[in-house]
């Protein structure tokens, strides 16, 4: 059986040379940048508040990639 994330990113006001793109699923935030480097991909429990709150989840090649390894990440915290 598989249980499909549905997350639906969208565009933010872009920050100097960075675009961005997030989403939120229930308690967590999802961004994804893309600068002169390339595509990197984090995500943060909204609800805890301490030290480190936001976790990166990797760098990619395309936005695709990027929110693939998002859905897989939020897969994990849900179900695992």
């Amino acid at each position: 059986m598989s249980l499909e994330v549905v997350m639906k990113f969208k565009e933010m006001q872009p920050f100097m040379d960075v675009r961005m793109w997030g989403a939120i699923s229930g308690k967590y935030s999802f961004l994804i940048t893309f600068n002169q480097i390339g595509w990197n991909a984090s995500y943060k429990d909204r609800e805890y508040l301490g030290k480190q709150s936001s976790h990166f989840i990797g760098n990619f090649n395309t936005q695709t990639e990027a929110e693939k390894a998002c859905k897989e990440q939020l897969r994990k915290l849900r179900f695992n």
